[in-house]
């Protein structure tokens, strides 16, 4: 199972600061790894523990490498019947509709 953030469709815009925006992917990622985890059903913590990540060029793929880690995502855990993924992406919509990820100059 990966999940991918991408900013390369950006590049056209005036203007384009690609350090700022790599930032924000960073800041993003991050939030949604911990969501990810936090989200993960703990049995024996392998499936908690699978998560990577791989960062590039405003790009950053997080996996989880776990065998079954896409039947806890469809809901097959009582402890996460809606999976992982759809929870955690919604707190990163939430985070952005808060103004989290905003004036994030570094």
């Amino acid at each position: 199972m990966r999940v991918q953030s991408r900013g390369d469709k950006i590049r056209s815009q005036k203007n384009f600061d690609s350090d700022y925006l790599q930032n924000v992917i960073n800041d993003i990622s991050e939030d949604l790894l911990d969501e990810l985890v936090r989200q993960t059903p703990k049995d024996t913590g392998f499936a908690r523990g699978s998560w990577s990540t791989k960062t590039g060029r405003l790009r950053t793929t997080i996996k989880n490498t776990a065998d079954y880690s896409s039947y806890l995502d469809e809901g097959s855990s009582s402890q996460s019947r809606r999976g992982m993924t759809g929870p955690a992406i919604d707190k990163i919509k939430r985070n952005a509709d808060s103004g989290k990820y905003r004036n994030k100059r570094k």
